[in-house]
């Protein structure tokens, strides 16, 4: 008994030493403790539903088609055909400048044409006089390609940007039509020799309009 009376004494002089504001708030501060335990138990945190939301969004946009490009048009039969015409690779031109030509990969019967580090985009096109023409619209630019030749054309400024463009099979071409015009010249030259010298140029023999003698048996 006398050991308990100590202790009680104790207990009570510890609550009379708090003032009832303090253990008020004592207790309220407890309340706000537990409360908040439990609201933080119950509820995901920001991170956890920011997480949840992304994973969401990812679901969500991976079920949808993306946006479809818009694509070019076609090139019609008659385009493809001159396409088949087209001289690629490097062509060599004036004044020591050249020429790219290279079929498009993004685009089946296109071609870039690169000149002074600038790519046009061009699609070919038939011609009245059976000249390969290839023709960037969106620049105004036309790559023309004649069998001993190509050029390069601003249609836009109407005028030339390069000209005596060559690649290996025009330059072959050129050469055939200079060796026929050398020998067309030669025979020109001989025929007029003979004609200074009083000779009469051969000519083929005319068809006689005399009948054939009757053959007796």
């Amino acid at each position: 008994m006398r050991s308990a009376v100590p202790v009680a004494i104790c207990a009570i002089a510890f609550a009379l030493a708090l003032s009832p504001g303090d253990a008020s708030a004592a207790t309220t501060k407890k309340a706000k403790t537990s409360k908040a335990a439990k609201s933080s138990a119950s509820k995901p945190t920001a991170k956890a539903k920011a997480s949840h939301s992304s994973k969401g969004t990812t679901r969500k946009s991976s079920s949808k088609p993306g946006p479809v490009a818009a694509l070019l048009p076609e090139l019609s039969q008659s385009q493809l055909d001159v396409s088949q015409l087209v001289q690629i690779g490097n062509a060599a031109c004036e004044f020591a400048q050249s020429v790219d030509v290279e079929p498009d990969t993004t685009r089946f019967g296109a071609f870039r044409v690169k000149f002074n580090n600038k790519v046009y985009k061009m699609v070919p096109e038939a011609t009245a006089t059976g000249a390969v023409r290839l023709f960037d619209p969106s620049a105004g630019i036309v790559w023309l390609q004649i069998p001993v030749k190509s050029m390069l054309m601003n249609m836009n400024a109407g005028q030339r940007m390069v000209d005596a463009c060559t690649q290996p099979a025009q330059r072959s071409a050129q050469s055939e039509a200079e060796a026929r015009s050398r020998a067309a010249a030669a025979r020109l030259s001989a025929q007029a020799a003979a004609i200074a010298e009083g000779a009469t140029p051969n000519a083929p023999a005319e068809p006689s309009d005399q009948p054939l003698p009757l053959l007796r048996n």
